[in-house]
């Protein structure tokens, strides 16, 4: 004896494929569009009757063949009601498949719970987003989808809710992260100016000379409390304090003190040769910048500290010169 249970009324998924025209009359790149077209939405329309089939499958799984009396049964097929899953980069909706326990709860169909996962769309939208596509175009840069399939999720404002959302959880991971296991002998501090805020980024060195962001502390300037935060930040995460290690700054007054009072003895502080060499050209005309930039880093590779003295002070007395002569000629 066979049991029939009653079910609601759904839309089964329709798969909608395109018929091939007649090519008497279509030129050669023409048909070649139009065969890419039909692939794609061959391929498609496959996919999803598997998708399906895969469904019906569990259902099976779960409620046992359709139709059979089973003394043993655990769950019993509930019609269909309408849900949503994530393809091609955006959310479609279409016919769930439903299933009922003898007692009366949902349970959810394993293919259905694995293919409803959002985390490949926010992965898709990250990805067009680090390619240049802009949220105005997103929906057009998607490939098309089978007829009949509602979709969402395309709209300017939602692609940029979930860029700003995966980016803010894989920015946070990432300067969470545990620091105990880095061996940095050095690390460098600067300032990122943005409008009227600036990001103090610390840079750090391993031993084999990869760098690596460690850290980012936002305030309105380069101050000592704002470097401090930073600074106590990475220890927090495990940085060790008693190793000897060269800061580089950018010469910011407000950094150097955070240094002192955060790591003291152990902190060498060196002053970034790039900032330095930038400060020193801006008060310079024009013409004097290349021969300065080129005296300033003959001195910093020189291989003693006394060579590289002795051509800073050789560069100060030219400059001396210079200035007289201009003095005297009335430039």
């Amino acid at each position: 004896m066979k049991k029939h249970g009653t079910k609601s009324t759904a839309v089964e998924p329709q798969i909608v494929t395109s018929t091939p025209a007649s090519t008497g009359q279509i030129t050669l790149p023409r048909l070649a569009l139009n065969t890419r077209q039909l692939l794609r939405e061959f391929m498609l329309s496959a996919g999803m009757e598997a998708f399906v089939k895969e469904m019906e499958d569990d259902r099976t799984l779960l409620c046992g063949p359709k139709g059979e009396f089973q003394t043993d049964r655990r769950a019993y097929r509930h019609g269909h009601d309408v849900g949503t899953l994530v393809l091609g980069g955006r959310k479609v909706r279409m016919p769930k498949p439903r299933v009922r326990s003898v007692e009366g709860q949902e349970l959810e169909l394993p293919h259905w719970k694995l293919f409803r996962q959002e985390d490949p769309l926010d992965e898709r939208v990250q990805e067009q987003m680090l390619v240049g596509i802009s949220t105005r175009k997103y929906a057009r840069s998607l490939e098309e989808l089978p007829e009949g399939l509602p979709q969402s999720g395309t709209r300017r404002s939602s692609v940029s809710r979930r860029f700003v959302a995966r980016t803010t959880r894989i920015a946070e991971e990432f300067l969470g992260r545990s620091l105990e296991e880095i061996d940095l002998p050095v690390i460098l501090l600067d300032g990122v100016h943005l409008g009227d805020h600036v990001l103090v980024v610390a840079l750090g060195i391993d031993a084999t000379g990869k760098k690596q962001v460690l850290g980012v502390a936002e305030g309105t300037n380069e101050s000592e409390e704002v470097g401090k935060s930073l600074l106590r930040g990475l220890i927090d995460r495990g940085l060790r304090v008693e190793r000897a290690r060269l800061f580089v700054i950018d010469g910011g007054k407000g950094l150097r003190k955070a240094i002192r009072t955060v790591f003291g003895a152990w902190a060498l502080v060196q002053r970034c040769q790039v900032h330095k060499a930038r400060n020193v050209l801006e008060h310079l005309p024009e013409r004097q910048r290349v021969w300065v930039r080129a005296s300033l880093r003959r001195a910093w590779s020189a291989p003693t500290v006394g060579r590289a003295r002795d051509r800073l002070r050789t560069l100060g007395g030219r400059r001396t010169r210079s200035r007289t002569c201009r003095a005297r000629s009335g430039v």
